[in-house]
């Protein structure tokens, strides 16, 4: 199966800790018909549950706890910037949303941003206290 060919959830070929820098959502062939149009449901399932997985396994693994990594880089941001006080590690989330989608323009069907923006969120909210 190649990149141009396979379908979330099939097996992707996995390149990077964000899972595959090779793919792009929802790139199928497709016929005259129409035929082989990925869904859109089984994308937005596969991002949400790959977010989910990096931001608890992968990454957290590799990197640390995400509160501490989020604080220390508001420490250094706020350092850099001469701020009297460190960035909150919810805005450090927030900007790194915006790291995001700044590529995501750039090239809009890499998956890795996409799953990357999804993280982030879930991570900025939960360092926000947004209540449930």
């Amino acid at each position: 199966m190649n990149a141009k060919s396979a379908r979330l959830g099939d097996g992707y070929p996995y390149t990077s800790i964000s899972g595959f820098h090779d793919t792009k959502i929802g790139s199928t062939e497709r016929d005259d018909t129409g035929e082989g149009q990925a869904s859109p449901v089984s994308e937005r399932d596969y991002i949400l549950s790959r977010a989910r997985d990096l931001i608890s396994g992968d990454r957290a693994a590799q990197y640390g706890d995400a509160w501490d990594t989020h604080a220390r880089i508001g420490s250094l941001w706020g350092s850099l910037l001469n701020l009297d006080d460190p960035i909150p590690a919810s805005e450090v989330a927030a900007m790194m949303i915006c790291l995001k989608l700044i590529r995501a323009q750039r090239n809009p069907s890499y998956a890795d941003s996409w799953i990357d923006i999804a993280g982030y969120a879930a991570l900025g909210g939960e360092m926000a206290g947004v209540e449930l």
